[in-house]
């Protein structure tokens, strides 16, 4: 067939559109574009921020970027990376999870509406999570305005390990755990997850829940003490509502516990060299206000 756009008679754009398609008189093109590490799944690309204020949520395939550093929730898990590689990731694998920034401080992952993984910040209204450079995150007490607006890289009650380019580096630096919580205490049926640690705030001791199953303290990188439970990998560390504080292995038995119970709605606190369970105060306050010793960690230093 021969065809000439002189000779065609056409109605409509339309048909003109087609007669020249098929004459090879047009032809059309476009550029899928490039997905980059950045972009996830069923986006098109992340959300750009430094600071996530009370109430911003990730649900599957959704993420946020600043610089190289991106956190995504994906295939049920919410990670965090330094470009393209993996840097930290939270230890559990959700159905129709999310991970939502709380107003009351806590970052919390939900799997079909339960809560399953939680950063323990909670008590802290205001808080917002931060996003740094290399493949950090951190966890700001902020301003109760719930606006992000007192958000600042100060006052950081959990963070995650520092992330470096050189594994060589990784070999001289004290990281016993992913995430620490920087707050120095736990409260009732509060806990903490393998790989997590609980360090006074300026970070000279720090109670380790460790990925071999041991519950360790650290005073700077000096080993003080341990339960010598690295037979029992996954363990996780719980204080109960009955005073007691716990230390439990993947199958949910327990291994260690301090002997504190009957004590109800007492506290943990990391203290210089040593940790100690508290009787709260009836007038609230932070943990350790009301005096009351009720145990003791004897440490090589106590």
């Amino acid at each position: 067939m021969r065809c000439s756009v002189q000779t065609m008679i056409v109605r409509s754009w339309n048909v003109l559109l087609c007669a020249m398609l098929a004459c090879g008189l047009l032809t059309l093109s476009f550029d899928a574009g490039t997905a980059h590490a950045s972009e996830a799944p069923g986006k098109n690309e992340c959300d750009r921020a430094l600071i996530l204020i009370p109430g911003y949520t990730l649900h599957e395939h959704d993420c946020v970027v600043y610089q190289n550093t991106i956190l995504k929730m994906e295939d049920g898990m919410l990670a965090l990376y330094a470009s393209e590689t993996q840097v930290w990731y939270a230890p559990v694998i959700t159905r129709d999870g999310y991970a939502v920034m709380q107003g009351d401080g806590n970052l919390v992952i939900y799997s079909e509406g339960v809560p399953v993984w939680a950063s323990h910040t909670d008590g802290y209204p205001g808080s917002c999570l931060l996003l740094g450079a290399n493949g950090t995150m951190a966890i700001s007490k902020g301003s109760t305005t719930v606006d992000g607006g007192g958000c600042s890289a100060v006052d950081l009650i959990w963070r995650t390990k520092s992330y470096t380019e050189n594994p060589d580096e990784l070999l001289h630096e004290f990281v016993p755990c992913e995430d620490i919580l920087l707050t120095g205490e736990l409260g009732d049926v509060h806990g903490l997850a393998p790989g997590q640690c609980l360090s006074t705030p300026t970070g000279g001791t720090t109670l380790a829940m460790e990925q071999n199953g041991n519950l360790s303290l650290y005073h700077g990188k000096a080993l003080i003490w341990e339960n010598n439970k690295s037979d029992h990998r996954e363990s996780t560390l719980q204080m109960q509502g009955d005073g007691n504080l716990v230390t439990y292995d993947r199958y949910g038995q327990p291994t260690w516990a301090s002997g504190s119970a009957y004590y109800h709605g007492s506290c943990l606190k990391v203290e210089e060299w040593t940790i100690a369970i508290y009787a709260r105060s009836p007038s609230g306050g932070a943990c350790g206000d009301s005096g009351q010793k009720i145990w003791e960690l004897q440490t090589s230093q106590s």
